[in-house]
């Protein structure tokens, strides 16, 4: 692929850097749009790990189409890759992968994307294991008109100072809400709204989508271009949207 139109934001070494550095994507949901961003700033090599499938569902916010629909997420999002650029290389694993997998599937890697949902165990287990390599792990996730990221070092702090009395992810919804301050009450709103309705999902929109995937990428550029990156406990949140709470608190709540 041709990158001379990435070069006044992005150095030459930089851009040769991307090129031979692998990008281990855990989920190919909102991992999805993140690999094509990925593929189109620079990053060449990567390995896929999903065992889930496309549904319709998923189009409203993932990087699929219909005749996707039934097919395993990795292999379509391969496929949408490599159309894309068929110079790069791409492994995939089509499967629900346990921490027992983790070091074999993190060897010979040098960034860590980690979608797994924050309910499941392996969510964890793939952090530890990936500080231990001394990778980049990076946590985006979608905050419906907004887009968060979470970076992680082997030398930063890391969720195991979350309280031990709570789950993961209550943990981190708290942690992620306390962060993005009073520019978000309409996310608050929109978590207490779905506990009422006993639904079984979080409601995602595309915008957060590409949001998230936007800071990820941000956050591995500067991190190989040797610039600062911050940490946990600091969350990236993008983008302000202190000017459009009044409206955006009162969608969808009809």
């Amino acid at each position: 692929m041709d990158y001379t139109r990435n070069w006044p934001y992005i150095s030459k070494s930089t851009q040769d850097r991307l090129t031979h550095k692998r990008i281990v994507l855990c989920g190919a949901g909102l991992g999805s749009i993140i690999a094509e961003i990925a593929v189109r700033t620079g990053f060449r090599n990567f390995l896929l790990i999903d065992g889930d499938t496309v549904e319709a569902h998923n189009l409203n916010r993932q990087n699929y189409v219909e005749e996707d629909i039934g097919k395993p997420k990795v292999e379509a999002l391969k496929k949408r890759l490599m159309a894309i650029d068929h110079g790069l290389n791409i492994d995939c694993q089509n499967k629900y992968v346990t921490r027992y997998d983790g070091k074999n599937l993190l060897q010979a890697s040098d960034i860590v994307i980690n979608c797994f949902d924050f309910d499941r165990q392996d969510f964890l287990s793939f952090d530890d294991i990936a500080k231990k390599l001394g990778l980049l792990i990076i946590h985006p996730f979608n905050l419906c008109w907004a887009g968060g990221a979470i970076a992680l070092t082997p030398e930063s702090d890391d969720f195991s100072s979350l309280p031990k009395n709570e789950d993961v992810m209550q943990s981190l919804v708290k942690h992620i809400s306390m962060a993005s301050g009073n520019c978000m009450p309409w996310l608050q709103k929109k978590l207490e709204y779905l506990a009422t309705r006993r639904v079984d999902y979080i409601a995602q929109l595309s915008v957060g989508a590409i949001y998230s995937a936007t800071l990820t990428i941000q956050i591995m550029v500067r991190y190989l271009s040797e610039l600062e990156i911050r940490t946990y406990p600091f969350v990236y949140i993008a983008p302000n949207l202190e000017h459009m709470v009044d409206n955006l608190t009162s969608i969808g709540f009809d």
